[in-house]
């Protein structure tokens, strides 16, 4: 016991004073208020443990952490937002989107037109899931409403998540 408090909120999440520790199989990620203390703590945790120590985090989990012009830590997944754009066969000269979603909502579509089934839509959804609950809330609803129908998409479906990775080509940045 290193003197670290569980979260009540987040399970992969723990804390002690002037030091926050976030796990996630075997992979750690500390926070500290100098970096003397999280020096101190991975140098006591190496008595223990064989530790790959890193410098500074550029991405954790897939999620890139980068300061903006402003300083501030900001959240990204530009890779999975390309490696979504090319499994449904677009680029980045692709016409993008303004919104995520259609202003009419779309129903579920029975007797309507199969998909043409070039990309794995589930496979497809997936992702949009993994980046709307990470770092994408914006497209949140219009993903959610996708996955509802992954068991059997028709073509309003596939039509919809290719909104969504419009959307995410113009506003990868």
């Amino acid at each position: 016991d290193r003197g670290f408090k569980a979260s009540a909120q987040d399970p992969c999440l723990f804390m002690k004073e002037n030091l926050i520790a976030l796990v996630y199989v075997d992979d750690v990620l500390f926070f500290g208020t100098t970096e003397k203390i999280i020096d101190d703590m991975i140098k006591d945790l190496q008595k223990d443990f064989d530790l790959n120590v890193e410098d500074d985090v550029s991405a954790f989990l897939g999620i890139e952490m980068y300061k903006d012009e402003n300083g501030k830590l900001r959240l990204g997944q530009k890779g999975l937002i390309d490696r979504i754009i090319a499994a449904v066969g677009m680029d980045e000269n692709t016409n993008s989107a303004k919104t995520p979603a259609a202003t009419t909502c779309v129903g579920a579509d029975i007797g309507g037109k199969n998909r043409d089934k070039t990309w794995n839509y589930a496979s497809v959804v997936g992702m949009l899931l993994y980046l709307a609950g990470n770092t994408r809330p914006d497209i949140a609803f219009a993903v959610h409403q996708a996955a509802r129908f992954s068991h059997k998409p028709m073509q309003v479906r596939e039509d919809a998540v290719k909104r969504i990775v419009r959307y995410l080509i113009g506003t990868k940045e």
